[in-house]
């Protein structure tokens, strides 16, 4: 999930750039390019949860009804990727630096996201630190369908911080992406 996140962000921020092309010559929505490149990626992500899900069977955790909720976890990913790409892929192309911030913050954030350790590990009182990062609710969402088999609905308060900071970044992005939409011609 990581993996599928900080990639997609990555490639998502210098999306208008690759497609400059389109900006002149072609009359197409560009909101849509973030949107394009995020589904694409979906198909490797998607053989990458299915030999994740074949390794948890061969370690003992079976598939059952939770896996299930992989979906609902990928389609919040998208989401969140899809507002926070906008943001990136617009501004980008008049701060040039903000490529290197998003590689920066990837990377801190993976050690700031229980990928390969647990929140347990943390002191309780420190616990809500890394709970404030977004990304926390999806890998945990991942590791609760997969090997816990924890529902959705049995941590309503991390899902509603996470849809409330998603939809916050979805609209941020499309308002600015819109703004900066343009001025796009001017700068590239």
């Amino acid at each position: 999930s990581w993996t599928y996140f900080s990639s997609n962000l990555t490639s998502v921020t210098s999306v208008i750039r690759q497609h400059a092309y389109l900006i002149k010559k072609v009359d197409i929505e560009l909101r849509i390019l973030p949107l394009v490149k995020i589904a694409s990626s979906m198909l490797p992500h998607l053989f990458m949860l299915g030999v994740a899900i074949g390794l948890a069977w061969h370690q003992g955790y079976a598939p059952s009804w939770y896996t299930l909720q992989v979906f609902y976890y990928l389609f919040a990913s998208a989401f969140l990727l899809l507002g926070l790409g906008w943001i990136t892929c617009s501004s980008v192309l008049f701060i040039k630096d903000v490529s290197q911030a998003v590689v920066i913050v990837t990377q801190f954030g993976f050690w700031l996201t229980p990928i390969f350790w647990n929140l347990s590990m943390l002191p309780q009182e420190y616990q809500f630190i890394v709970k404030l990062n977004p990304v926390h609710y999806i890998v945990t969402g991942y590791r609760d369908s997969i090997v816990a088999q924890v529902g959705v609905w049995e941590r309503p308060q991390e899902a509603l911080y996470f849809w409330l900071v998603a939809f916050a970044f979805f609209f941020i992005g499309k308002r600015i992406f819109a703004r900066l939409r343009t001025h796009f011609a001017e700068v590239i």
